[in-house]
């Protein structure tokens, strides 16, 4: 077996999580203590359940922290989805494991892997002595630069059979595979990798260019820019790569799929050259099988033939099969320059007929008249569109998935209104006919926005958030409301029914192949996340969607908006529809909740200027009635994103600490509408502010423990940002944390990798309306601020670099307010959900310490704290 255990069929009894039951329970019986900032470090990230197309199981990625090696590890765990049996692992061994895709008929489970490649799989370099043998200890990672420099894997693409057995390498890919999108016939995947514009196509072992000249060698990390994106945050800098579509032909019933079992050089080397023909194919049956795809070829990046679909100066985001097998959907911006076009559009591409396939080595700019001609691959930036392709959108949207309906006649896309809204926008549920014919948006007037906007800081894989009925009769899809994410139906007939409902998050939804079931992921305000499944109910009887006022209604972003009204859609699927009733079947945190005192928000709604705003408040462990208690204000980022019925495990450090703990969902959150969203669009700090304090009003009425006097407030990114605009217009806080924040608008546009949208946000640069950007500026105000602040942020944050915090510490520390700069090398803006396992610790720490010093009249006690502080400077 590969890396220790690759098992698909046992579900075994003797698992530690069985073994673990009876320890639980003793934990249970003894009682739960307060939850501390290393317990972070014992919790589990159930994410990304992937239903098998028979219904009988359901396969997921585990992710957890290993605290030895401050790093995080992932494997796929799996269950029978009737709810007996034990979850078991799937994967093991060094490296992690996700994206599972069951592939059309069950057979063959494609997950991408960073595990070391084995060493018979390997390409050798041209001037790599032959291999003289070698076990495990022998295999060599395809590696990436990683935090502080050193090398970390890529994954790579396998595939596991659903009886058992050994997981299979399919790809080479210098820079890394993307997950696997199946053919409906199983024979192909499609995926999307990056692609040189000049290279094209590289494999691991691939030569760096230049490496026999000095020059070269010694510049190659001098970045060269040209682009007006050319940073991401958590990715880096760009380089030339562009992301492109390949599709891999794994052959007539996985032919192609046996273990490769030589070590000798494919073809000459890589760059594009093919194999042997009669040699270097996997398992000895080499590339000379009729492919499935005209143009698939031997390449070094791959055990089994490919093809390169799209090549050119642009990207791809996300590409899906028509049913047909002989046309891909692939979601691309080809405009020349795409960086300042807020859009991407749908492209049908038509594989070529036999007879169309392109030469080795098409793709490069060498390659342009074969792109021209309609063959492999092509370029969709080309006016006039290539031969077969067919543009389906008007560039007015900006699409994240688009997903065919399995009879092929619609296109269900879901994006935003790239024109009108932009970020600010709901994000809708568009059909488009596959002809061209027409589009409607099938949720525009309920006013709904698809998918999971909530956030928390136990994040694991997300999943899918579409899913095609098997007859084409609609989509079953996740929206969210309110701070909760439930499952709706929509009909292509335009019938809206939620499904779901109650105080939860639901996250990655799949189906099998009848329709019958589906798996996903529910996530409570208590529970950080466990794998579930349920029996879909019948949808044939007729329904009708909530009345249009009610639906109006329901969203409270206007004058008009009523308590009322928003109620229609929450108990829509209590009133004669249809509720789902599931089974959990995963028990990753079970052991970690039996022993850690978890508190229940407590939720209750208030108007601020005519709307009806949720809000939620968590009370101190060990609640004393008639005691008075601090309390931290939370703010989210965003802004378009909710709090709502997701886990906290800093929230719940807080309470444990002594702490009240609230949040709320000012205007600029999604959940509540088109307008409520859109209200702050180049206006941070107005309304939204004013919806803020409004909340502090009702929380201090409606709470008497709270003390008004020992009052935190905290935020990161658009909740830094907050924090900052707060503290410097009003002294009601005793104690603020801002974190990743926004401190300048003026300087943000011209450092943060998104800094150029405010283009659109508020529609002229800072250089044409300098003052307008100033006003909206925390650093404008700071000589206001009289509120100890303690800042933290990353140093590798590319969202809101650090130069922000810079200004705002420095500015402090001249005029003498109290604060500390905490800064964390090699983290970028997702550190409080993603960081470095210890710096997360560390930041907790000095997130309670801070308010320790402010809020609580004495000293508070060691425990929980860092054992070991860095020494200021």
């Amino acid at each position: 077996m590969t890396n220790g255990t690759d098992t698909a069929n046992g579900f075994r009894a003797d698992h530690p999580r069985a073994q673990g039951v009876a320890s639980d329970r003793q934990e249970r019986e003894a009682g739960r203590r307060p939850v501390t900032s290393r317990d972070l470090l014992d919790l589990r990230f159930a994410g990304d359940p992937r239903l098998a197309p028979g219904g009988d199981r359901v396969v997921w990625v585990e992710r957890w922290i290993d605290a030895d090696r401050n790093q995080y590890r992932s494997n796929l765990y799996a269950a029978p989805a009737s709810g007996d049996g034990v979850p078991a692992p799937l994967t093991t061994g060094p490296g992690s494991d996700r994206a599972p895709r069951w592939s059309p008929d069950g057979r063959w489970l494609a997950f991408l892997s960073d595990r070391p490649l084995p060493p018979d799989a390997r390409p050798r370099r041209r001037d790599e002595p032959a291999a003289s043998g070698g076990g495990p200890g022998a295999a060599t990672p395809a590696a990436r630069p990683g935090r502080g420099g050193e090398d970390k894997p890529r994954p790579q693409l396998y595939v596991l059979p659903s009886g058992g057995g050994e997981a299979r390498l399919l790809t080479l890919f210098k820079q890394g595979s993307g997950p696997a999108v199946w053919s409906p016939d199983g024979r192909c995947v499609a995926t999307i990798v990056q692609v040189h514009p000049e290279r094209g196509l590289e494999a691991t072992g691939d030569p760096e260019p230049g490496e026999g000249d000095p020059y070269r060698r010694f510049n190659r990390d001098v970045k060269v820019v040209r682009r007006l994106r050319y940073k991401l945050d958590g990715v880096g800098y760009f380089t030339e790569h562009r992301h492109h579509v390949v599709v891999l032909d794994l052959g007539p019933d996985g032919a192609h799929l046996a273990a490769p079992s030589s070590s000798e050089p494919p073809g000459d080397g890589g760059n594009g050259a093919a194999r042997d023909a009669g040699t270097g194919g996997p398992g000895g049956k080499g590339a000379a099988a009729a492919a499935a795809v005209p143009g698939a070829e031997a390449h070094a990046a791959a055990l089994v033939p490919l093809a390169r679909v799209t090549a050119g100066e642009y990207d791809v985001r996300a590409v899906a099969w028509m049913p047909s097998g002989r046309e891909l959907v692939v979601v691309t911006n080809p405009h020349p320059d795409a960086d300042r076009q807020p859009w991407t559009d749908v492209y049908l591409v038509s594989l070529p007929a036999a007879g169309q396939e392109g030469e080795a080595g098409a793709g490069t700019r060498a390659g342009a008249a074969a792109e021209a001609s309609g063959r492999l691959p092509l370029d969709l930036s080309r006016d006039p569109l290539p031969p077969g392709v067919r543009k389906l959108t008007s560039s007015d949207l900006d699409v994240y998935e688009a997903l065919p309906s399995p009879d092929g006649r619609w296109i269900a896309v879901r994006g935003q209104d790239a024109r009108r809204y932009r970020a600010y926008s709901n994000t809708h549920l568009y059909l488009i006919a596959a002809d061209g014919s027409q589009r409607r948006c099938l949720t525009a007037e309920a006013d709904l926005t698809v998918g999971d906007e909530s956030v928390n800081d136990v994040v694991g894989e997300a999943g899918a958030t579409l899913a095609w009925a098997p007859d084409g009769s609609g989509l079953y899809a996740l929206v969210s409301r309110r701070g909760e994410v439930q499952l709706y139906w929509f009909g292509v007939d335009g019938t809206i029914r939620p499904l779901t409902g109650g105080p939860q998050v639901l996250r990655g939804i799949s189906l099998d192949r009848e329709g019958r079931r589906c798996a996903y992921l529910r996530l409570t305000a208590t529970d950080p996340g466990e794998v579930w499944v349920a029996d879909l109910p019948s949808l044939d009887e007729p329904a009708a969607a909530p009345p249009a006022a009610a639906a109006r209604d329901a969203t409270p972003a206007g004058p008009g908006a009523s308590a009322a009204g928003a109620a229609a859609w929450q108990g829509a699927a209590r009133n004669g529809h249809p509720v789902l009733t599931g089974r959990r079947l995963s028990r990753a945190n079970d052991g970690w909740l039996a022993r850690i005192q978890v508190v229940e928000p407590e939720h209750f709604t208030f108007e601020s200027d005519g709307n009806v705003l949720d809000g939620w408040l968590i009370r101190p462990v060990g609640f004393e009635p008639g005691k008075k208690y601090p309390a931290i204000l939370q703010i989210h980022g965003g802004p378009m994103a909710m709090y709502g019925y997701a886990f906290f495990h800093e929230f719940q450090l807080l309470a444990a600490r002594g702490y009240a703990v609230f949040y709320t969902n000012p205007r600029g959150s999604q959940g509540y509408g088109q307008a409520f969203c859109a209200a702050i669009r180049g206006d941070w700090g107005n309304r939204d502010y004013r919806d803020l304090m409004t909340f502090v009003d009702a929380v201090l009425e409606r709470y008497d423990f709270i003390d008004r006097e020992r009052l935190g407030v905290a935020g990161g990114s658009y909740g830094g940002y907050m924090t900052n605009w707060i503290v410097t217009h009003t002294d009601r806080f005793r104690a603020g944390v801002t974190m990743r924040c926004v401190a300048n608008e003026h300087s943000f546009f011209g450092t943060s990798d998104i800094g150029f949208y405010d283009l659109f946000d508020l529609d002229l640069p800072p250089w044409e309306d300098p003052l307008r950007y100033l006003e909206m500026s925390p650093i404008h105000h700071i000589a206001r601020c009289k509120t100890p602040l303690l800042v933290m942020h990353a140093e590798v944050d590319l969202r809101c670099p650090i130069e922000q915090a810079e200004q705002i510490y420095t500015a402090l520390k001249v005029l003498g307010v109290p604060t500390e700069f905490v800064r964390f090398p090699d983290e970028s803006h997702g550190l409080s959900r993603g960081g470095q396992p210890w710096h997360r610790v560390y930041r907790l720490d000095r997130i309670v310490d801070w308010f320790d010093r402010y809020l609580k009249p004495e000293p508070a006690p060691a425990a929980g704290r860092a054992e070991e502080r860095a020494a200021p400077s």
